[in-house]
């Protein structure tokens, strides 16, 4: 992930590694097989925002709003899980 040198991240290194682990977590277990993932970091209006994008199936737009509530699955999904990776990382953030 590559930033330019005047943008700085500071945050709780242990929410920070949480926050990455849950996200590609899903980014490995939701994709294809011998798929992808990428991450990338840009900043947005002095906002460092960071993307993790997979070449799995993706998210049913009309779904995507729900998938920081707890324990909640987008349907048919066949993976194990618990539903509760994006709800606590979502929760980490201050």
């Amino acid at each position: 992930m590559r930033l330019d040198e005047h943008d700085c991240l500071y945050t709780d290194p242990m929410r920070f590694r949480q926050i990455l682990l849950n996200l590609l977590d899903n980014a490995v277990k939701y994709n294809r097989d011998n798929g992808t993932v990428i991450i990338m970091g840009s900043n947005e209006g002095g906002k460092i925002n960071i993307h993790v994008k997979d070449s799995g199936l993706g998210i049913p737009e009309e779904e995507r709003e729900k998938i920081f509530e707890p324990f909640y699955r987008v349907e048919g999904t066949e993976v194990d899980g618990t539903g509760i990776g994006l709800d606590l990382s979502s929760s980490l953030f201050i």
